[in-house]
């Protein structure tokens, strides 16, 4: 990571936010990551907030920036950005999306008040990780009595077939 462009981002975290997050034009997206996640391991929320827009304005593709800036969003209590950004990373990963992110996504469709699509999240990853305990326990504290995809969900074409059924709440 470049440290001095983060002892520079870190001193305009008080004044003025574009001026600092206009030398980020040339910054790639791994050194951005960086600098998202020392802000906030540095307690600089406003900071990391400020570089995660700009990030994403840079990079609105990158999996790994929507990842970081999904969780940055989450830790400032913005459920519904949240879960767009968790979305557009599940989409972009595909198959290759990790467990966690189901999980995160779950956890902030709750917090959305969502519950439907918090559900539908742990199906779409139930997709790739069948025998996943973590996902059955979170679909089973979401409705105990809908701990997997039923037959009938399969069936009646109800269970979910990919992350492009995930939505964000409205």
């Amino acid at each position: 990571m470049d440290q001095h462009l983060y002892n520079c981002l870190r001193g305009s975290a008080t004044e003025n936010y574009a001026q600092g997050c206009a030398a980020l034009q040339n910054v790639s997206p791994i050194e951005l990551n960086k600098l998202i996640t020392s802000a906030v391991l540095d307690n600089l929320g406003p900071l990391a907030d400020a570089l995660s827009y700009q990030a994403l304005d840079l990079y609105p593709d990158n999996p790994y920036l929507l990842a970081t800036c999904a969780k940055v969003s989450a830790m400032h209590y913005r459920w519904v950005e949240a879960a767009d950004r968790l979305i557009r990373y599940l989409r972009i990963m595909g198959n290759e999306a990790p467990l966690n992110a189901f999980l995160l996504l779950a956890r902030v469709q709750r917090c959305a008040e969502n519950v439907e699509q918090a559900k539908l999240a742990i199906k779409v990853g139930m997709l790739l990780y069948p025998e996943s305990s973590e996902l059955a326990e979170a679909l089973y504290e979401l409705a105990p009595t809908a701990a997997h995809i039923s037959n009938e969900d399969e069936m009646s074409g109800n269970a979910p077939s990919s992350t492009d059924e995930l939505v964000v709440p409205v």
